[in-house]
């Protein structure tokens, strides 16, 4: 069988083609040639397809992102008009089609621009510009202004020296220089975005930037190792190391340098590296002694051109042991006492030996003398800085004697705390104002308010106790009382309170249809005043004294007290209402009671006349008619005429001398105390025998 290919351009525009197989004879075979032309055909076919679909693919996509584009427009649009500015992103209410990504806003509220990109196609971007590009779709992503930030992050091996990250770039602004620094034994290689610039400075930004460093190992041979030696004392306490031969004797390679790193460490501890450092030399303290000092030293080459380094060589070093300086410490007992001290003279430089002094029986110890020397019976003395001197000194048992006073009053003692043993010092109390030493408490202390203490065997505290003076009870006051017009006042003299102050407590009280009571009211005077007006009523005043101090008081007096009565107003009474009754053989008068008032009685002046003269009931002359002066108190009428008063006139007629006779009475109202005014007279009759 025999394959012919065969393409018609004609027919198929493009890129179709027909293959014609024809079969030229069942039992031929294929040639060589036959089946390579068969699979070069298919395979141009196949790319043609794929080219085809591939560019079909494209285009419906990117006819879906402007779609999009054009959609998300009308949502910035719709969300101005309702707001009256544009929002700073896509509104929520417009959803993107599948594959495709809407980014973008307002920066201001007055312009926006907005972009679209396809999951499908990540490099391929189109963006709508409400200003400058009419709202069209355009190739491309949002120019943004800015601001911008420069990232720049350090791979392995290496850090990154300068202002990172740098924010705040405005669009065509320079960010400032940053340096890519290799770790040991690397250098610098590139940057992320290709550049080899190091140190770099980023310039005319228009979009942020976020670039990695990549390092590189560095092959520089390391240098042989430093011979190291103790130099010099520069001070007392200060050591010199040096390390020889200095450069260039260690071999580094061509356009290296060296340099060198120490760490410095003494009985246990060990510093941290200190270098890079060119010097060839280094100084440290040394000043404690027994410590044995040493200083290593590593070599290291470099270039510093490219950030290269050499491994650190194996380190050198030497040391310096700071001798150990001893003191003498003597020691040196007082009377009553022997002393010791830890461990053997002469000591180190800084030990504390321990120095004890014994007292012998009956001593205590006192103290230490000399320098440094002083503390407890026992003790350590601090770090020994030189010969120490140190002298016990003891004295005789004392035991202190601790007086203290309770309220009321002071103490003293003789002599001065503490006291050797067997002392009987005395001890006094003294009261102060309105007290009276009361006793003494403590162990061995009872006594009188001054006396002396047992002999003293051990500590004491004595404290003395005080109580108030008591105040006798003073007499009662006298009270009297003085009504002047409507007021009474009541008082009376001070009370005698020798060598304390007085006051004074009284009581009110007078008798109404409700009776009234003050209760008891406090006073510093000696008298009080209250209005007494009402009538028939009796007002009491009962006082109270008692005498005090800053301290107590006494008990209250009895009461001393005084009344005052007021009595009823006493009211002149009308003139007597004269009746006249003849009878034989004597001719009588009567008249009315005068009206007083309850509580009172009423009492009357009468006479009778004949004319110019005036006589009394027995008929004697006892004046002319303008002055009468007889006053006849005619008592009360037991006769017919009661309750009525009477006077009987008795008919003699060598008495008025056939003259026609008159009788006159006047009235008056009285009580214990007051009497009214006189009634008018009242004429009782006229007779004429």
């Amino acid at each position: 069988m025999a394959l012919v290919l065969k393409t018609d351009l004609s027919k198929h525009k493009g890129h179709k083609f027909i293959m014609n197989i024809k079969q030229q004879d069942k039992t031929d075979g294929y040639t060589i040639v036959e089946l390579v032309l068969v699979i070069i055909v298919l395979g141009i076919l196949t790319a043609i397809g794929i080219i085809s679909y591939n560019g079909w693919r494209q285009k419906t996509i990117e006819t879906q992102m402007k779609s999009d584009l054009k959609s998300a427009v009308i949502a910035m649009e719709n969300s101005r008009t309702f707001n009256n500015k544009y929002p700073t992103s896509v509104p929520s209410t417009f959803k993107a089609s599948q594959g495709d990504t809407i980014s973008g806003g307002s920066p201001d509220g007055g312009s926006y621009c907005i972009d679209v990109v396809n999951s499908q196609f990540p490099s391929l971007y189109y963006h709508i510009e409400s200003t400058g590009g009419g709202h069209d779709v355009q190739s491309g992503k949002c120019i943004t202004a800015g601001p911008f930030t420069l990232t720049y992050n350090a791979g392995p091996n290496g850090t990154i020296s300068g202002v990172n990250p740098q924010i705040g770039i405005v669009s065509g602004g320079s960010g400032t220089l940053v340096t890519a620094i290799p770790s040991s034994n690397y250098v610098f290689s590139s940057w992320s975005d290709g550049s080899t610039t190091n140190p770099r400075t980023d310039t005319n930004v228009t979009a942020d930037i976020t670039v990695t460093a990549s390092f590189v190992i560095d092959n520089i041979s390391a240098p042989s190792t430093p011979t190291v030696i103790v130099s010099s004392q520069p001070t007392s306490t200060t050591t010199r190391w040096s390390w020889t031969p200095t450069p260039p004797s260690y071999t580094c390679q061509s356009g290296s340098s060296i340099r060198y790193q120490y760490n410095f460490t003494y009985n246990g501890y060990v510093g941290t590296w200190a270098g890079p450092v060119t010097a060839i030399n280094a100084d440290f303290t040394t000043s404690t002694e027994g410590y044995t000092y040493v200083l290593n030293v590593q070599a290291q080459c470099y270039n510093s051109s490219t950030g290269g380094v050499s491994a650190w060589s194996a380190s050198g070093s030497a040391s310096y042991f700071r001798p150990i300086t001893t003191y003498t410490l003597s020691l040196f007992a007082g009377t009553g006492g022997t002393v010791s001290q830890s461990g053997a003279s002469p000591y180190i430089s800084g030990s504390t030996p321990t120095i004890t002094a014994t007292p012998n029986a009956n001593y205590v110890f006192a103290s230490w003398t000399g320098t440094n020397c002083s503390g407890t019976q026992s003790h350590a003395v601090p770090a020994m800085t030189a010969n120490m001197t140190c002298t016990a000194n003891f004295s005789l048992i004392t035991y202190t004697l601790t007086l203290a006073a309770g309220a009321g009053g002071t103490v003293s003692q003789s002599g001065v705390s503490p006291y050797n043993s067997g002392s009987t010092p005395i001890i006094t109390a003294t009261p102060s104002a309105y007290y009276s030493f009361a006793s003494w408490t403590g162990t061995n202390c009872t006594g009188t308010q001054s006396h002396a203490v047992p002999a003293m065997t051990a500590n004491m505290t004595c404290t003395a106790t005080f109580t108030a003076t008591p105040i006798t009870t003073p007499a009662a006051p006298v009270v009297t009382a003085n009504t002047v017009s409507t007021n009474t006042t009541w008082s009376w003299p001070a009370v005698s309170c020798p060598g304390n102050s007085v006051r004074y407590q009284y009581r009110y009280t007078y008798n109404t249809s409700t009776p009234y009571d003050s209760g008891l009211i406090a006073t510093a005077t000696t008298s009080v005043a209250f209005t007494t007006s009402t009538e028939n009523i009796t007002y009491t005043v009962t006082v109270q004294a008692q005498c005090y101090n800053a301290v107590t008081s006494s008990s209250w007096s009895t009461a001393g007290s005084a009344s005052y009565y007021r009595p009823v107003s006493l009211v002149t009474p009308a003139t007597p209402n004269w009746v006249r009754v003849i009878s034989t053989p004597i001719s009588g008068y009567y008249w009315n009671i005068a009206s007083c008032g309850a509580g009172n009685s009423s009492r009357y002046e009468h006479y009778w006349t004949d004319g110019p003269n005036h006589y009394d009931n027995n008929g004697n002359y006892i004046g002319d008619f303008t002055s009468p002066t007889y006053t006849y108190d005619a008592g009360t009428n037991t006769g017919p005429y009661s309750p009525n008063i009477g006077w009987q006139l008795p008919l003699v007629p060598s008495w008025y001398s056939g003259n026609t006779a008159a009788v006159y009475v006047r009235a008056q109202c009285y009580n214990g105390s007051n009497s009214s005014g006189w009634s008018a007279w009242g004429q009782g009759g006229v007779y004429t025998p």
